[in-house]
């Protein structure tokens, strides 16, 4: 009888365990459904119709960092790579050629799309 009781415990906190660790999962691989400027960011690109922006996910020095493009390929556009916070880590592009993280290419990894708009041409 003890055993069945210490099996049925065990199974229940096991359970349990792997329901709160599914959780934390999903809401890591979400980002834009869990991060409150990430989603606002996403609800304007929606509500302006222009189509040529993109939101990717990387890894880079040891933080999760998102790289925002307001207007993808476009000439002199500006794209910024910004924390979890919405501090921005680095800036690309634009008139002046910018490139504050010289390194990036190299360093960031585990690249993710997370967002686009971006209609492909057939």
């Amino acid at each position: 009888m003890k055993n069945i009781i210490i099996i049925s415990i065990l199974i229940i906190l096991t359970s349990c365990k792997t329901n709160k660790m599914d959780a934390t999962k999903e809401k890591k691989t979400n980002p834009i459904k869990t991060i409150t400027w990430l989603k606002e960011m996403v609800a304007n690109f929606e509500k302006e119709g222009f189509h040529k922006q993109k939101i990717e996910q990387y890894t880079y020095k040891d933080k999760e960092v998102y790289m925002v493009y307001n207007c993808y390929q476009c000439p002199d556009a500006l794209t910024y790579v910004y924390d979890k916070d919405k501090n921005v880590v680095c800036e690309f592009g634009g008139f002046t050629g910018k490139n504050t993280c010289p390194d990036f290419e190299k360093k960031a990894t585990q690249k993710k799309l997370l967002y686009t708009n971006i209609e492909s041409k057939k």
